[in-house]
């Protein structure tokens, strides 16, 4: 194992007595010097907020709703105004919009009224603000964060501070700050926080905890102000320290978890790297205690995060086999357009994309005539989807739908919805409004007519186009208060006996309506995968789930549980969004008995997703045993630099998807399970040669049987690991085998059939093709897509009993 630094609560106790010091040492400019916080980090910027740009070279591509400075490499500001501004080299540009909304934050007024040209601005990236000054300066600042009350229980939206008692007994749902009886921050991070003796715990919930997390660290100083209710926190020099401290810390920390994870990374370089930094970092500090020169470290701690970043990346295992997607709304509109996105994504350790087939009411591609959705007429006639599939798979990507099922608009896109075309399909709150108050647009999930509908027109879609996977979102009600449609209370009626008397979670009959209205959207996914079976087996189907199991189904109607334990998915994608997200939600699916084969949602959209949390995020979904992770959005994951930070890190060899070629998939990793053997257990001394020598045979063995017993090979491999004695390696190697079987698990993937008289596109000529085309020619059961091709023998443009003849004499094995 690594040697640790001392730890850091030591570290934080020994500064503690030069606290008194602080004020002096401080150097805020004397005439000015303000602050404001950052909403993003090259990104598009939205309402009232305010961005920074950082590619030189580039523009901002900001519209004209706007104001922005740019600043050079020193840190001055060259030029105030204008929007879409070239991004000066080795600089930045802050970009501000002004909110339209009352009381909204004015980011462009702020820039117009506080910044000249010859200013200064430091963007300190840590706690997202920029400090405008009128010279050169240490980057301190104060930030006062309002709460609404003590010692009671933390509601929505709310800050609460906690002084009494052993912890804060506060839900997942938060994000603390610990401040010791010093006014030190010594911890942030988690909810249900121990109670430091003497100090307090600052909890905020949701949003009041996102802004805790983007701009309070470790190391700062804080004033509880009981009159003013408000605790403000103050960045020095200290503070600059102590954060690189703690990054450094964990980092050690990472070493161990890794070692006794058995994980395949460079631990030789890795402990080397780690040594020299902390070393630098102990020299750094000592001279900026006998110069005072803050800006010496200032630029030192910059360049050492950089480094800490590379340790980072060393630290980072390599899986060969796992899904690294995301979410993408195209609007492309050319087949190079569309080449160029997938490119950029390909280059950023990208192999599966998730493209959000309709939206905006309008679908993607072609639709078939008289289908009530239409393609965007903006696309005129271009077959995005085609391209995107052809794009994906000559670099073997996949691609899957993402298609919104219940949801089908917003209020800006009436006109050309199924809400729209379909009032009668219209879904009602328990005030019979049929629009949502955030302008969501949905239709009954309990009405037989839309679900035939959508099955139809995902037949279509798997019939015709060679998708990997079928992907369903807002596969649930908008929330439980959704759902009062006349027809859906009388059948609650009708089937318990009981009269809903309008929204009240409280009443005993409550959970019960929930989960009758959930029976129905559990009823459709049954549907969906019946669809699959028959028409599409070799497709994946997967859903985009509320990532809290345990209140889905009273939350949003959603009983993914059951779908889990019916096998009817093949993937589930846990909508984890948010810093902690993933290590809250993922556990509570084994906590109800569920281990479904899982690429779990992360959300660098967020704020609090940045992307150091964002490769810890993929660190702790490959603990948890996860077969990837999807990433909402692409232009996120672009834009805020995640993706370069993947392929330095966790992403840094190309990894196959487990469903591309599963064989080889299955193969592919059982070669990394040697890896493990070979370069991690024996090094860390956890096996012997001869036992390393024995089990790498074993798995040699297995590989030989993938082709035609692969589970039975598994199975073999699994009950070897259990006899290993070390413990960490016995886990490790266990769990290898379980991520084995979700692998094997998944459907074998068929090649989108064009064999003639193949009607049901299942990649055979058997009895079910011709009874779909008498069917058909009978009037009973229309034929679509690439079946519709297929059973047209003759290629005379319709399908007639010439057809039908045909088909059953290749059966009979005359022809």
């Amino acid at each position: 194992m690594a040697k640790k630094l001392l730890s850091l609560t030591l570290a934080l106790f020994a500064l503690a007595a030069g606290l008194s010091n602080i004020s002096s040492l401080v150097s805020l400019a004397e005439n000015k010097s303000v602050t404001f916080a950052v909403d993003n980090e090259n990104a598009g910027r939205g309402d009232g907020e305010l961005i920074i740009y950082t590619r030189s070279g580039e523009h901002t591509g900001t519209n004209q709703w706007g104001y922005e400075v740019c600043v050079n490499s020193e840190g001055m500001v060259i030029s105030t105004g204008g929007n879409d501004n070239l991004i000066p080299d080795g600089g930045f540009v802050v970009s501000g919009h002004n909110s339209i909304t009352e009381g909204g934050k004015q980011s462009a007024a702020f820039l117009k009224d506080n910044v000249s040209v010859g200013d200064y601005i430091i963007y300190n990236r840590r706690v997202a603000v920029i400090i405008v000054t009128d010279k050169k300066a240490f980057p301190g600042y104060d930030i006062a964060v309002n709460y609404n009350g003590e010692n009671r229980h933390r509601g929505e939206e709310e800050t609460i501070i906690y002084t009494a008692g052993a912890t804060t007994d506060t839900n997942i749902w938060g994000f603390e700050v610990c401040v010791d009886k010093n006014g030190l921050v010594i911890s942030v991070g988690g909810n249900n926080n121990s109670i430091p003796t003497g100090g307090y715990v600052v909890s905020g919930h949701n949003t009041a905890g996102a802004y805790l997390k983007v701009h309070i660290l470790v190391g700062m100083t804080a004033i509880l102000d009981r009159a003013g209710k408000t605790v403000t926190f103050t960045y020095t020099p200290y503070t600059m320290y102590l954060s690189d401290l703690s990054r450094l810390n964990e980092l050690y920390d990472l070493y161990d978890r890794n070692a006794e994870n058995c994980l395949v990374v460079d631990y030789e370089k890795a402990s080397e790297a780690l040594e020299k930094a902390k070393t630098d970092l102990e020299s750094a500090y000592s001279d900026f205690e006998e110069t005072g020169d803050y800006m010496a470290y200032f630029a030192f701690s910059e360049a050492l995060a950089s480094d800490l970043n590379k340790v980072s990346a060393l630290l980072s295992e390599n899986i060969p086999v796992e899904y690294r997607g995301v979410w993408i709304r195209p609007v492309e509109t050319t087949r190079s357009q569309v080449a160029n996105t997938v490119q950029t994504l390909y280059d950023k350790g990208i192999n599966t994309l998730c493209i959000e087939t309709m939206y905006n009411g309008y679908m993607i591609m072609p639709t078939p005539e008289g289908s009530l959705y239409d393609q965007n007429p903006a696309w005129k006639g271009f077959d995005m989807l085609q391209a995107f599939i052809e794009e994906c798979h000559s670099r073997q990507m996949e691609l899957h739908l993402w298609l919104p099922v219940f949801y089908t608009g917003h209020t800006n896109t009436k006109g050309n919805t199924l809400y729209d075309k379909k009032p009668e399909w219209r879904l009602e709150d328990r005030n019979g409004n049929t629009v949502s108050d955030d302008t969501f647009l949905f239709v009954n999930p309990c009405n037989s007519e839309v679900q035939d509908f959508l099955i139809e027109t995902y037949k279509y879609i798997v019939t015709t186009y060679d998708i990997d996977g079928l992907q369903l979102d807002y596969i649930r009600f908008p929330n439980s208060e959704w759902g009062f449609n006349k027809e859906i209370v009388d059948g609650f009626k009708a089937k318990t006996g009981i009269t809903v008397t309008g929204y009240d979670p409280s009443a005993s009959w409550w959970k019960s309506f929930c989960e009758y209205r959930a029976s129905f959207v559990t009823q459709f996914v049954g549907k969906v995968r019946n669809l699959i079976d028959d028409f599409a087996p070799g497709v994946i189907l997967s859903a985009d789930v509320f990532p809290d199991v345990s209140t889905s189904v009273t939350g949003v109607c959603q009983d993914y549980a059951t779908w889990i334990r019916n096998g009817w998915l093949d993937l589930v994608f846990p909508m984890a969004y948010g810093a902690g997200s993933p290590e809250a939600y993922l556990p509570k699916l084994k906590q109800n008995n569920l281990d479904p084969a899982i690429a779990c949602g992360l959300g660098p959209f967020e704020q609090s997703v940045d992307d150091f949390v964002y490769v810890n995020q993929v660190r702790y979904c490959r603990f948890y045993g996860c077969l990837g992770q999807i990433a909402f959005e692409s232009n996120a994951y672009i834009n805020k630099d995640i993706g370069k930070a993947c392929i330095e890190g966790p992403y840094a060899e190309r990894a196959a998807t487990p469903s591309w070629d599963k064989i080889q998939s299955l193969a592919g990793y059982a070669g990394f399970i040697k890896q493990r053997i070979n370069e991690t257990c024996l090094y860390l001394g956890y096996m012997d040669e001869a036992k390393a020598a024995f089990l790498t045979g074993k798995i040699d063995d297995a590989i030989s049987k993938f082709e035609t017993q692969s589970q039975k090979a598994i199975e073999d491999l699994i009950t070897e690991f259990n006899m290993i004695d070390n413990p960490y390696a016995k886990k490790a190697l266990l769990a290898d085998g379980e991520y084995l079987k979700k692998i094997n698990a998944l459907p074998e993937k068929v090649t989108f059939s064009t064999l003639p008289g193949d009607a049901n596109c299942d990649g055979r000529l058997n009895v079910a093709d011709y009874i779909y085309v008498r069917l058909h020619i009978l009037g009973i059961h229309s034929l679509e897509g690439q079946g519709l091709s297929n059973a047209d023998i003759d290629s005379n443009g319709k399908i007639n009993v010439t057809d039908y003849i045909i088909i059953r004499l290749k059966l009979l094995g005359i022809i």
